[in-house]
C-alpha cells in the first residue's frame, strides 16, 4: 500500500512512441502521474483534455506529467496523435505499475463487474517521495487534486 511521505515505486514503461520511460530518471523534478481507464472512453478523453488545459502551468512549474493506462503503446500512440497531447502516455498492459500504485481494482458497469484501472493521481517530489495522491476520483477531482498538491492556478 502506498504511503504519503514514502518513496514512490519506481517503474519503466513504454510510452506512446514505444520509448522506455523510467520514473527515477526524473529525480530532480516533480512528477505527476495520473491513470485513466481506457483509450477513447469519453471520461478518459475529458480527463486527458483537462490535463492538456493545465499543462502550461505544469510546464511553468517544471513538472513532468505522465498518464498511465492498460492499452498498448500502439493504441496510446493513435489516441495521443488524435488528441495532439503534449505529454507522454504510458502502457501498463499487465497492470503491474497500477497495482503498485493501488490503482487496480474491481469496477461495476452496466451490471457487470470486472478488474480495471481506477482513475487516480499522484504527485512525486524532486527526491522521488510521494507527496499527494488519491484513487477513485472523478475527472474534476483528479485535475483539481493535482493543482492543489502543486499549489498552481492554471488560469
Amino acid at each position: 500500500m502506498l504511503k504519503i511521505g514514502k518513496p514512490a515505486p519506481n517503474f519503466t514503461l513504454l510510452n506512446q512512441a514505444e520509448n522506455s520511460i523510467t520514473l527515477r530518471d526524473f529525480i530532480g523534478r516533480k512528477v505527476v502521474l495520473f491513470t485513466f481507464i481506457a483509450v477513447g472512453a469519453p471520461a478518459c478523453s475529458a480527463q486527458v483534455s483537462a490535463f492538456e488545459t493545465i499543462f502550461p502551468a505544469l510546464q511553468q512549474a517544471n513538472v513532468i506529467l505522465l498518464g498511465i493506462g492498460i492499452d498498448s503503446p500502439e493504441s496510446l500512440g493513435a489516441w495521443h496523435r488524435e488528441l495532439g497531447l503534449p505529454f507522454d502516455l504510458l502502457a501498463d498492459p499487465d497492470h503491474d505499475v497500477l497495482e503498485k500504485y493501488d490503482a487496480w481494482d474491481g469496477l461495476s458497469f452496466k451490471a457487470r463487474s470486472f478488474a480495471a484501472p481506477l482513475r487516480s493521481y499522484w504527485m512525486i517530489d524532486e527526491s522521488g517521495i510521494l507527496r499527494a495522491g488519491q484513487t477513485r476520483v472523478t475527472v474534476d477531482m483528479c485535475v483539481q487534486g493535482v493543482c492543489s498538491a502543486l499549489d498552481i492556478n492554471p488560469e
